[in-house]
């Protein structure tokens, strides 16, 4: 049993460590609600990976380990060139961490919140990618379950030319059987998601399928070209009415004159009643098709760092940029310096004093990473 112990018995990594003796920190990238994001480097290839590792708070409750292993076991089951790669899985400080393909870019949120809403045939594209990564996720059986705009990653395909990944993967899987979400109802991180969210998820969490992947990338292309989501409210009791009753916005109202092909599927996607929205990401993709168009190499420019809004930690800050400047971070650079040599100084004195509690009281941090490592083991 994962032995619950205050949070501030676990240390994540900082900068020159190592994550399980093989991946060099190199920096965090961002974090999330439940997890944070490293860039690293793996000692013996020479490669540069993300490392999401479950954040100390969150490591003492062993659903939330469960879930997270989960997680991982799913997306790597999936094969797509359109999700994000898992390499590698295992325990550090006692903490659970994946190893992750490392990409640079910038998700969807991002690029809409510094660019503003798409064309309407470039958003098309970007969703008709990532229906290729859902539609490979579902044929192993796997949904993603809180699919919008900042768990789709603009990257670059090995040829140069744009390419979505999908990632966060939430679940549940397709045979129905769902997994609470961590208690952090609170969170701006659930907030984004129920703006976003399936009626039946509101209802039931485990009524979803994969036309509620059908209902998250209706409302990822209805946001990319319109520059907002279509359910809007001043709190939660109003927003969750609205997503189940609320009829959705015509696009064309909002936006301006749109193919009237692509105003029909957005209204098939977000269909109150499962049933009657697309079965399925190859259906909606056929009706999508004749509207996105092949985006050209160097669209924009590489010399930016974006950050990641999702809630559930970014997989990586990228260099994809939108022509805004250097980022300001000379003026900074000493002040880092100082504050990490603190931090470091008083890092090894807590050392110290863990140490001497350890000698006369024992190490409760090695029982727990025993527990979480038999999850590893035991594939729960």
């Amino acid at each position: 049993m994962v032995q619950a112990l205050s949070s501030s018995a676990w240390s994540l990594p900082v900068v020159g460590e190592t994550i399980a003796g093989k991946y060099a920190v190199e920096g965090e990238c961002g974090r999330g609600a439940t997890s944070v994001v490293f860039a690293a480097r793996h000692a013996s290839l020479d490669r540069r990976v993300a490392i999401k590792m479950l954040l100390p708070e969150w490591a003492g409750q062993r659903e939330a380990v469960s879930r997270f292993l989960r997680e991982a076991r799913a997306a790597a089951r999936i094969e797509s060139e359109h999700v994000v790669r898992v390499f590698d899985m295992g325990v550090d400080r006692a903490l659970p961490y994946v190893a992750l393909e490392y990409l640079e870019g910038l998700d969807l949120q991002a690029l809409l919140d510094v660019r503003g809403p798409a064309r309407v045939a470039t958003a098309v594209e970007w969703i008709l990618q990532a229906a290729e990564g859902i539609a490979d996720a579902h044929s192993v059986g796997v949904v993603h379950g809180d699919l919008r705009l900042a768990n789709l990653f603009l990257t670059r395909a090995i040829d140069g030319s744009p390419c979505i990944k999908v990632i966060d993967f939430r679940l549940p899987t397709l045979d129905g059987r769902g997994v609470a979400e961590p208690s952090a109802a609170a969170s701006k991180g659930l907030l984004t998601s129920l703006l976003r969210a399936a009626p039946e998820r509101l209802r039931a969490r485990d009524c979803t399928d994969e036309r509620t992947d059908v209902w998250g990338l209706g409302i990822a292309l209805y946001e990319l070209i319109v520059g907002q989501p279509p359910f809007r409210a001043n709190n939660l009791s109003a927003l969750l009415k609205a997503v189940q009753a609320q009829p959705v916005p015509a696009i064309s109202s909002v936006h301006g004159p749109v193919a009237a092909e692509v105003g029909r599927a957005i209204r098939m996607c977000l269909e109150k009643e499962p049933r009657a929205r697309f079965a399925s990401m190859k259906e909606m993709s056929e009706a999508l098709a004749p509207h996105g168009v092949a985006l050209p190499h160097g669209w924009t420019s590489y010399n930016r760092s974006g950050a990641n809004r999702d809630s559930h930690a970014p997989m990586a800050s990228g260099t994809f940029s939108v022509d805004l400047g250097e980022p300001k971070v000379a003026a900074r650079a000493s002040a880092k310096v100082v504050l990490l040599a603190v931090f470091l100084l008083t890092l090894l004195g807590l050392f110290a004093l863990g140490g001497l509690y350890a000698s006369v009281h024992g190490n409760p941090l090695r029982s727990h990473e025993a527990s979480v490592r038999e999850l590893v083991t035991r594939g729960r």
